[in-house]
């Protein structure tokens, strides 16, 4: 059985435009929460409509994030705070992940508002990279370690950024999470991950 929730018709323009952006940018839910240094499953469960909206330090960190030189274009352009019961399903099909939102009236009726596809995204694919590049992202975050990089506390769009500039081809965040894991639990504790569900994960020198 669908869930019904409510939400304000704003809040809702803005969740789509930000999943169009996500997607746009070929970022899965899973990706974008890593690169916010949210909690797991964090914009998964706000576009499910299962967790509340985002607060506005979360909206400029996924303008950040999604590279929007117009941060502006990713919020609501109406104020309209009234309530929409509105259901949302998620199905695979065909290679796809559809989103799909409706507006549920007294009578339970349906109104299809939008729905969104997003390919699927293979982890097998991204964990098919060699070794060598992972001795080689090794060896970056061992350098920016070492060098003080980490000296005050980075959000892993930082380290995201800074680490494809420093490799020959772009790389996933996915990848670059992976590889972080590895020397976290490999570094002796050199690095260490900080913060909260109040607070953004960032990581630091120990």
């Amino acid at each position: 059985m669908t869930t019904i929730h409510e939400i304000p018709a704003y809040q809702l323009d803005t969740t789509y435009r930000i999943m169009l952006k996500r997607i746009g940018k070929g970022y899965t839910a899973a990706q974008l929460t890593f690169l916010l240094g949210a909690p797991e499953g964090y914009i998964q469960e706000i576009e499910a409509l299962e967790r509340p909206f985002y607060t506005p330090h979360d909206l400029a960190r996924i303008a950040i994030a999604l590279e929007e030189c117009n941060p502006d274009s990713l919020c609501s352009s109406i104020s309209n705070e009234a309530l929409l019961k509105i259901a949302v399903t998620n199905e695979y099909s065909e290679g796809s992940f559809v989103h799909a939102y409706y507006r549920v009236n007294e009578e339970v009726y349906q109104e299809e508002l939008f729905r969104l596809y997003e390919e699927e995204f293979s982890e097998f694919d991204e964990m098919m990279k060699t070794e060598e590049t992972f001795n080689i992202l090794n060896d970056i975050i061992d350098v920016l370690t070492r060098t003080g990089y980490f000296f005050e506390s980075k959000l892993p769009y930082e380290i995201f950024k800074t680490i494809n500039n420093m490799t020959p081809e772009p790389l996933s965040s996915y990848f670059i999470q992976s590889a972080l894991d590895r020397y976290l639990a490999e570094s002796n504790d050199k690095l260490r991950l900080v913060g909260s569900s109040q607070e953004p994960y960032c990581y630091e020198q120990c």
